[in-house]
């Protein structure tokens, strides 16, 4: 049988397809994302007036859609120039579909199609592919974590899971029965929580007043005017883009703050708490200033969270690509979780080490913070050590599949050539 595979960008007449994809792959998390924030990454982007057609870009085979790639368009600053980049986002492939080379063609469809093309949070197999067709390590991003209260967390139960699902024997009902009679399950996440567990920082000497703003207006132009010379990367954090991305965006309620210091403007916060499905954890999606003071960072991200833990958050997120912002989380108790290179390519720009440029990048960039994607810590982010980056635990899974897959090399180069 000869498979007819085709990849090409998505048109007003696959959106039946589309919902048919998106169904099978999201399953209950299906409403997540369609139709509303569907409609918010295709239709209501401020950044999209110059896009022809739906920024999507689909693998069909047998007249399905078995893979599927989008982008999520935003202004880039790169020193003194602006340029429209698309954020690659929601990859994926269908298990029927893999190994025939699906991903790589997706990937260089969507890459083509833009100036920039970024991706700042992505599976190892997703950055291995855009190294691959071309693209270049960007600026380090550091993840990192305030443990405030993860007893009620599902840390320790998911690693047991992963276990028993691999080793039968860990199922049977007598050792079942013992776990829960000891308790181990409680007991190591209260040993965990013992261990990573940090304090509320207070401030004594409070400078700033934050207060809370329904929208961004010529306040927040005028803030990110003076902020983007300190940096000589960064999505341009405009008014529309604000409001389009932490005001607009469904499904999710941010808390957006106007940062003042003696009745002048110089900062902008947003954070989030999580809701339901969603743990008890806390988002610091965006922290910039009109100068990178140190006392103002760190009062601002000391209030943040304690805002957040006092709306119960357990954990507090927050990820930056500034070593002042680092260095200050490490004092106030954050731990790193780990830590990746965003992947960038440019059909103009040459000649130039994105690695070294100094950088604005926040949870709240790219497609990195959606609902319902917030979680708890994970066991290997606990013990994450630096130095070792995200994709360190990543490889090490992908290196078992591939040995495992070493058997079925022949078959799978046979649906290649019937392609």
């Amino acid at each position: 049988m000869i498979l007819k595979l085709k990849t090409q960008q998505a048109t007003a007449r696959d959106c039946n397809n589309l919902y048919l994809f998106y169904k099978e792959i999201w399953h209950e998390g299906f409403h997540y994302k369609y139709p509303a924030r569907f409609e918010w990454i295709t239709k209501y982007n401020p950044e999209l007036v110059s896009f022809k057609g739906i920024p999507i870009w689909i693998a069909i085979l047998d007249d399905k859609i078995v893979g599927h790639t989008s982008a999520m368009f935003v202004q880039t600053k790169i020193f003194d120039q602006i340029y429209t980049s698309g954020m690659s986002i929601d990859t994926f492939v269908l298990p029927r579909a893999r190994n025939l080379g699906v991903g790589t063609k997706l990937q260089k469809l969507n890459q083509d199609n833009h100036e920039l093309f970024m991706s700042f949070r992505m599976s190892l197999i997703n950055y291995t592919i855009k190294k691959k067709i071309g693209g270049t390590d960007g600026p380090e991003i550091t993840d990192c974590a305030f443990i405030h209260n993860i007893k009620n967390f599902d840390t320790v139960s998911n690693v047991f899971k992963k276990l028993e699902s691999k080793i039968p024997f860990l199922r049977r009902k007598s050792l079942q029965k013992i776990k829960a009679k000891l308790k181990i399950e409680n007991t190591s996440q209260t040993i965990l929580n013992s261990i990573f567990s940090r304090d509320l920082q207070k401030i004594t000497n409070k400078k700033l007043i934050f207060s809370k703003i329904d929208k961004f207006d010529s306040i927040a132009d005028e803030i990110w005017k003076q902020c983007r010379a300190q940096y000589e990367f960064a999505v341009e954090r405009t008014s529309n883009y604000l409001n389009w991305k932490y005001v607009n965006q469904p499904g999710i309620n941010y808390c957006n703050y106007l940062i003042q210091e003696c009745k002048t403007n110089v900062g902008i916060l947003v954070i989030r708490k999580s809701r339901h499905p969603e743990p008890d954890v806390g988002i610091i999606a965006e922290l910039f200033f009109i100068d990178n003071k140190y006392e103002w960072i760190y009062e601002s991200i000391c209030y943040a969270v304690n805002e957040l833990v006092s709306q119960n958050a357990g954990v507090i997120y927050y990820a930056t690509a500034e070593k002042t912002h680092l260095k200050l989380l490490k004092k106030i108790g954050f731990k790193i979780i780990g830590s990746n290179y965003p992947v960038i390519h440019s059909k103009t720009i040459n000649n130039i080490d994105f690695k070294k440029l100094s950088a604005l990048i926040s949870r709240g960039d790219h497609d990195w913070d959606r609902y319902p994607s917030a979680r708890g810590p994970l066991i290997k982010e606990l013990f994450f050590k630096k130095g070792k980056d995200i994709y360190w635990y990543q490889r090490k899974r992908l290196l078992y599949s591939k040995l495992s897959n070493t058997f079925t090399k022949k078959s799978t180069s046979n649906k290649k050539n019937q392609l």
